[in-house]
């Protein structure tokens, strides 16, 4: 059931993404970042087990910004807004979505505990189109080799997804959300 949190959690999440998003496009990348501390903000008051979702959030936010650091230094992806301008550090506007989308897997994408192999498909095709869509909106750019950036992420995506939902799983157990 979905329910009034999780549709909150789900445009939170959305309106946060487009934040982060057209901020860096356009030269605002703390736009975003401050969305996502403030929905952060009503998230955890919202939940059940807080400490539990926070240490889950700021390790989801710190893969991603290993993950995203690598896609920076290896020339998979060039950022717009690059703040801090570090020419291997993932920018904080990217960090904060991906804090955002750590809120979600035990709301709004919870319905995808236990099914691993459409988790795995939710992350090899939806992981790259974000990304493709933040290409088109200006605040990334894909490497030269678009179908080779194209391919890492959708692998990258598609092992991160389900071992996230197992991990918010073991957080955060069923009868605690």
């Amino acid at each position: 059931m979905f329910s009034f949190v999780a549709a909150v959690n789900f445009i939170g999440y959305q309106a946060g993404w487009f934040c982060c998003v057209l901020g860096a496009a356009h030269g605002y990348p703390y736009l975003g970042p401050i969305f996502v501390v403030l929905f952060l903000a009503w998230h955890f008051h919202t939940v059940k087990q807080r400490a539990q979702e926070m240490r889950f959030v700021l390790m989801v936010a710190a893969l991603g910004l290993v993950a995203d650091s690598l896609f920076k230094a290896t020339g998979l992806l060039k950022y717009a807004s690059p703040v801090p301008d570090v020419s291997w550090l993932a920018p904080i506007w990217i960090v904060a979505i991906w804090a955002l989308f750590a809120s979600s897997l035990n709301s709004s994408l919870r319905w995808l505990r236990g099914r691993g192999v459409l988790s795995l498909a939710f992350g090899a095709i939806l992981g790259p189109m974000s990304y493709l869509a933040g290409e088109r909106i200006g605040a990334a750019m894909l490497g030269p080799n678009r179908v080779l950036v194209i391919a890492v992420l959708s692998i990258v995506w598609a092992a991160v997804m389900p071992t996230l939902m197992h991990l918010s799983e073991l957080i955060i157990p069923e009868d605690a959300a």
